[in-house]
């Protein structure tokens, strides 16, 4: 069965709320092809990173997950992180 290429975003889709609660950060799996288990296509580069608060979730392109801390806490200062 051959997979449909869906719409997705190269780099990062960078839309977080800065909200008082913790942020889940976890490292999302790329095929070789460039692809989520979903299905989503991201492309070659990078590890992806998967956030997600109460409020919004998304991904980030990081070599390591302190370097997505990083990014994320440059859009949200005071951001704590869930283990």
């Amino acid at each position: 069965m051959a997979r449909r290429r869906k719409s997705g975003l190269r780099g990062s889709d960078f839309h977080l709320v800065c909200s008082f609660e913790p942020i889940s950060l976890v490292r999302e799996r790329l095929d070789r092809g460039g692809y989520a288990s979903s299905g989503r296509y991201f492309g070659a580069g990078e590890p992806l990173w998967y956030y997600d608060n109460s409020r919004s979730w998304g991904h980030v392109r990081a070599s390591t997950r302190a370097e997505a801390k990083t990014k994320l806490r440059a859009k949200c200062p005071s951001a704590k992180f869930a283990r």
